[in-house]
């Protein structure tokens, strides 16, 4: 599907002046855009609103949902692209002023006085020159940072032949309920193979990596409109109410709080 989409993407050209040591931007695309490979003297944490962002450093492509967000240190070189209509922010931070965020890529999932920050700030945009309560406003944000949680990378992916061919193979069946020897036979593994694997490969269990596809998947029905039976049963759950319990426990929201907060 990449493919056949790929004549449509905007290349946009970055963003290479931040008028302050602390600068918020608020970007909205109807269409898939792309960024080619490009570095700032400046730290960026990218919080996406709505839609799916998928952001590539060195040669490992970080995919960011709804609700998370990425955090590029200085002289990060990357690249990025969404498949369609998306809706994020940009959290622009001086080098001298990162001393307290990760030294390396990583997501991160952020904290409720987080979001609400960035939400008042997407209703309220600053301009230049920044009026005493945007400053602090945007020092505050960028205090809180330290309280957000590390996750490595949301939805991990792999060069290794045959599990890449069952990711895209889970991704493409997110109602599959195969047993994982099921799945280990489908590459020709046996379980302990495809165990040692998935965590050597992704840094996680292979049970915990289509956990997170699932909640991809659900999150893009949301953002359609679709009803919670219906998402339940596209990502193989029974029932409405087990689907329930994973989405509050991973997002903090119930789906439909979730499908509110996006809309907002």
């Amino acid at each position: 599907m990449k493919k056949r989409l790929a004549a449509n993407l905007q290349e946009m050209t970055p963003y290479n002046e931040v008028p302050a040591n602390r600068w918020i931007r608020f970007v909205d695309t109807q269409l898939g855009v792309s960024y080619k490979e490009h570095r700032h003297r400046w730290g960026e944490f990218i919080y996406v609103f709505q839609g799916t962002l998928e952001i590539k450093v060195a040669g490992i492509s970080y995919v960011v949902p709804p609700s998370y967000a990425i955090w590029l240190p200085p002289y990060t070189e990357h690249g990025s692209l969404n498949w369609g209509e998306m809706s994020h922010s940009v959290f622009y931070i001086e080098q001298q002023d990162c001393m307290h965020m990760p030294n390396n890529t990583c997501i991160l999932m952020t904290t409720p006085l987080i979001r609400a920050l960035l939400q008042h700030l997407r209703q309220n945009p600053p301009d230049f020159p920044l009026t005493e309560e945007n400053r602090h406003l945007l020092l505050v944000l960028s205090e809180q940072l330290k309280h957000a949680d590390v996750i490595d990378s949301y939805l991990p992916t792999t060069s290794h032949t045959a599990l890449a061919e069952l990711l895209d193979y889970l991704q493409a069946h997110p109602a599959c309920t195969d047993s994982l020897a099921e799945l280990a036979d489908r590459v020709h593994m046996t379980e302990k193979t495809l165990t040692r694997y998935s965590q050597k490969e992704l840094g996680m269990s292979l049970h915990e990596w289509k956990q997170r596809m699932k909640l991809m998947h659900a999150i893009k029905m949301l953002e359609q409109g679709c009803t919670v039976e219906s998402i339940a049963l596209s990502v193989g759950y029974s029932t409405p109410t087990a689907f329930i319990n994973m989405f509050k426990k991973r997002m903090h929201y119930s789906p439909n709080q979730f499908r509110q907060l996006v809309q907002a």
